[in-house]
């Protein structure tokens, strides 16, 4: 906000929430179904293929998708080409990211985030160096920051030969499993997209009707939405995989007692912060005002 100021940020949000909903239609069903469906695919002798015939199919939607939604915008070519690099870089950093999910790798996940989010910050101010400080140059240093991760892990990864995973026998042996994903994880990605559909909408509309406050209201909601993500979401992350690994065992009474720990674990967070809020009120509401100027 400081930085690139109050109008750039608010059509870079706008942007970025853009990407963040297509990668959620174009790759969310992917991702659920592996957390889903890991642990009794890993054996199968064709998963990595398969894997990658489903990443084909999420690059191709993603492009399809983005195209459609470039209709309803007056957007640029350039546009065009940052938003689908940042849709790429994040569906496949979000892909990875649930493969160390299902494998039970958390210092990994920790790391590869908090060294994305790090470039996240640092790129784009760098690039303000040789760019002007537009929503574009905010956005392509985003994307990079996905990018460079993704080198970094393909470059130090063991990773299968391109030509094994492109053997035409393997792939046509599996759509029986890449039907099964799509059909699980697809009702998941649609419900999980209209949630990142709200976001996306009030910042499509209020950058119509009243621009001057796009800015400032999602610099809020981000705000509130990184804080959530700071206290639950990594609790979320860790239970989410050991939840369905006991289900795939038939252990259903113990699954079931682990969620019922889990929601009342997060009620009573919940409660703890909502009381924290209303008792310093002022407090808060002055630290979010330093953080963000433009709130009055």
């Amino acid at each position: 906000m400081k930085i690139f100021g109050s109008e750039n940020y608010g059509k870079y949000s706008l942007l970025l929430s853009q990407c963040n909903l297509i990668v959620a239609i174009s790759f969310g069903w992917l991702n659920q179904s592996q957390l889903r469906y890991y642990s009794k695919d890993k054996t199968n002798k064709d998963y990595y293929s398969i894997q990658f015939k489903a990443l084909f199919y999420c690059i191709t939607l993603s492009l399809f998708i983005l195209s459609i939604f470039i209709l309803f915008q007056s957007l640029t070519f350039k546009v065009f080409l940052l938003s689908y690099l940042t849709i790429i870089s994040i569906g496949i950093f979000n892909y990875i990211k649930t493969l160390y999910q299902t494998k039970f790798f958390p210092k990994k996940i920790v790391y590869l985030t908090a060294v994305q989010s790090s470039l996240a910050l640092f790129i784009p101010i760098i690039l303000l160096l040789f760019f002007q400080p537009k929503e574009t140059t905010i956005l392509l240093g985003v994307g990079l920051s996905f990018l460079v991760v993704l080198s970094f892990i393909i470059i130090n990864s063991k990773i299968k030969s391109i030509r094994f995973w492109l053997n035409t026998q393997i792939l046509k042996k599996s759509n029986s499993i890449l039907k099964r994903w799509v059909l699980f994880g697809g009702p998941l990605s649609t419900w999980y997209a209209i949630g990142l559909s709200l976001p996306f909408l009030d910042r499509f509309f209020i950058n119509i009707f009243h621009s001057s406050d796009l800015g400032a209201y999602s610099s809020l909601q981000e705000l509130l939405t990184r804080s959530f993500s700071l206290i639950l979401f990594p609790l979320m992350m860790a239970l989410h995989p050991r939840i369905i690994k006991i289900w795939n065992e038939l252990n259903y009474e113990y699954a079931i007692k682990i969620l019922l720990w889990f929601f009342y674990g997060m009620l009573i967070i919940g409660l703890g912060l909502l009381v924290l809020f209303f008792q310093f009120e002022n407090f808060f509401y002055e630290l979010i005002k330093k953080a963000i100027p433009s709130i009055t």
